[in-house]
């Protein structure tokens, strides 16, 4: 699904050897090393790849999702107030806290460690493309009914904008506050149509604290379940079969 294309196909992770792992981990990842070793909990990512070490400083990149074809949910994500306080998703790694749901995408199984100062943020569930309850007020399900919402209201519906390009945000943000669509309004008897932006019609729906999103530290233990996680900062990668020894190498330490 979704997660698959970010976990397979992200192609920014750079090959580094063991000892600059090591000395880089230690010196800049120290929260989670802690972290990971007392609560034995581990963020992971799919990736196509059989090197052991690796390195990847997401900001440096631009990414769409190769599912999102009309990007719109990136640039509403990435702008939207009641988003600011997390990592954008355009300039973030996608990430999960299952290891069988990361691994079930293919590739090689890897271990992140995020630097110290890094903002992780959390899904509600195993993907973000079905973590937003408050769409089914108006039928959505997912990001993707969110996108050709959009779509059909904007480019196929109204000549004035048809085969034009909503591709930043200030032309979407412009867009969704003039276009207006036929909602239903629920009361007690029945629902009655009435007109609404497209803005007020979605963006109160896409709330993080409404919908159960997080922002968590790496000093946090990483949450039980099936999450999608994203992070912008920098980030180091272990292959999880290499995992064992490695920190037992980093700690002197068999108990692990």
């Amino acid at each position: 699904m979704k997660l698959q294309t970010y976990l397979l196909t992200e192609g920014r992770t750079q090959k580094i050897t063991h000892n600059k792992f090591t000395s880089d981990v230690i010196d800049k990842c120290s929260d989670i090393l802690i972290n990971y070793r007392k609560n034995k909990r581990y963020i992971y990512r799919g990736i196509d790849s059989n090197d052991i070490f690796g390195y990847v400083k997401p900001s440096n990149f631009t990414r769409e999702s190769a599912y999102a074809w009309k990007n719109y949910y990136t640039l509403l994500l990435d702008n939207l107030p009641s988003w600011k306080d997390y990592p954008k998703r355009s300039k973030s790694i996608i990430t999960s806290t299952d290891d069988d749901y990361a691994e079930g995408f293919g590739g090689s199984l890897y271990v992140v460690f995020p630097v110290n100062n890094a903002k992780l943020a959390v899904a509600p569930s195993s993907d973000i493309w079905s973590s937003f309850n408050y769409f089914d007020n108006y039928g959505l399900f997912d990001l993707n009914d969110l996108n050709y919402l959009i779509y059909d209201t904007l480019e196929y519906n109204y000549s004035i904008i048809k085969n034009k390009n909503v591709d930043t945000w200030k032309k979407l943000e412009n867009i969704l506050k003039d276009e207006r669509i036929k909602v239903r309004k629920k009361t007690t008897r029945k629902k009655y149509p009435y007109d609404k932006t497209l803005w007020d019609a979605i963006v109160p729906f896409m709330d993080p604290k409404k919908n159960g999103f997080k922002i968590i530290s790496p000093k946090n233990t990483i949450p039980k379940g099936d999450h999608e996680m994203w992070t912008d900062a920098d980030c180091y990668v272990l292959r999880e079969d290499y995992l064992k020894g490695v920190l037992e190498g980093i700690f002197d330490d068999e108990d692990l």
